[in-house]
């Protein structure tokens, strides 16, 4: 049994964390990104060709911890973030309506419910396809079910290629109990299969919905759409980020460099 470390998902923290993120039927914006930081060391262990993911969420995550720095009383909260830019935009045209910080809680709700599904997947773990193509079926049918609508054509191509490089699941697994912290009792694939779909994934499913849930109702869905501009720059990032990830991909496969082939999935 390891320890968990800074990149290791640890299960009980992934429940405490979420759990901490509740007050009342409101969610606190500080400790939702906490918690999120946690669940996003899953994306890290998928390796670099998962980048353009991982970024992303990072990414926006540090958004959400910029907005509160610079305003806690509005940014307190889910509930207090939506009314405050409901309020910001009610007299403006629709096309320069910016809600900034409920977009982006959007989007990472997108990633969240990615990660649930295919972990609640994993846990099931009875397919029907060989050992080694059991992680690469689970985690494409749950893209292509969450992540994948929301994702232009090059990314989701290179999300494809990417997922043909994943580990297997018992690798998975295994990472995954390795990476409990001691005395957690949590020793066994069993018993963090168990505690993952008993404990941790309804309280983040559940989390998760009841966010969203406020959200809506002050958010017109119109106010969530980016500009085409911003949609056009995101494309060029998300682009360029792919190209580098499958050059670097071909580039080790020509050359049989395998031992950095490895380093870069993993």
């Amino acid at each position: 049994m390891g320890h968990s470390g800074d990149a290791s998902l640890n299960l009980p923290n992934v429940y405490n964390k979420f759990k901490a993120c509740a007050n009342g039927d409101n969610v606190l914006l500080p400790e939702y990104c906490e918690a999120y930081t946690e669940v996003s060391k899953l994306l890290v262990y998928f390796g670099n060709l998962f980048y353009f993911v991982t970024s992303d969420v990072n990414h926006k995550i540090s958004e959400l911890r910029d907005l509160y720095a610079a305003d806690k009383i509005n940014y307190k909260s889910v509930e207090q973030m939506a009314v405050y830019e409901e309020k910001q935009n009610e007299h403006l045209p629709v096309k320069k309506r910016k809600c900034v910080g409920s977009r982006t809680l959007l989007r990472l709700h997108r990633a969240l419910l990615f990660v649930i599904d295919l972990m609640q997947e994993v846990c099931r773990g009875k397919l029907r396809t060989p050992p080694d193509e059991q992680l690469k079926v689970i985690a494409r049918s749950v893209y292509d079910k969450t992540l994948s609508q929301y994702h232009p054509w090059p990314i989701r191509k290179a999300v494809g290629v990417a997922i043909y490089a994943l580990p297997t699941r018992e690798h998975l697994v295994h990472h995954i109990v390795q990476s409990q912290p001691p005395g957690s009792g949590l020793l066994t694939n069993e018993q963090c299969a168990e505690f993952l779909t008993s404990h941790a994934l309804p309280v983040v499913r559940k989390f998760c919905f009841t966010t969203v849930h406020n959200e809506v109702r002050y958010i017109d869905v119109t106010n969530l759409l980016s500009s085409s501009l911003t949609l056009f720059i995101r494309l060029q990032h998300y682009i360029l980020l792919c190209l580098q990830s499958l050059l670097d991909f071909a580039c080790l496969i020509w050359l049989h460099d395998y031992g950095n082939l490895l380093r870069l999935v993993h």
